[in-house]
């Protein structure tokens, strides 16, 4: 189970702090499935939850990239789309180093 804590800065100066907790399950190496569960708490007060379900399908079982597609819905009716290119590198099938690059 992986935490990952991060801070984007918008340009209206405001920042958000984003907590992801993610739960790597694999059954054979090849295959693995993530459940993300995202809480994003922007300065306004307002609380926004994503909950994106994404599947790991390697041909070798070591190295995949996902695009992940997450749509935000917040509290005031507002629907964000965010697009995620993740890299994900397992060395076996019980570890997973998960490299994120989100705009």
């Amino acid at each position: 189970t992986d935490v990952t804590t991060e801070t984007f800065t918008k340009t209206d100066g405001d920042v958000t702090t984003d907590v992801t907790s993610e739960t790597d399950s694999t059954t054979d190496g090849e295959v693995s499935t993530d459940v993300i569960s995202k809480t994003v708490t922007t300065t306004d007060g307002e609380f926004t939850t994503d909950v994106t379900t994404e599947t790991d399908s390697t041909s070798d079982g070591e190295v995949s990239t996902d695009v992940t597609s997450e749509t935000d819905s917040t509290t005031d009716g507002e629907v964000s789309t965010d697009v995620t290119p993740e890299t994900v590198t397992t060395t076996d099938a019980e570890v997973t180093t998960d490299v994120t690059s989100e705009t």
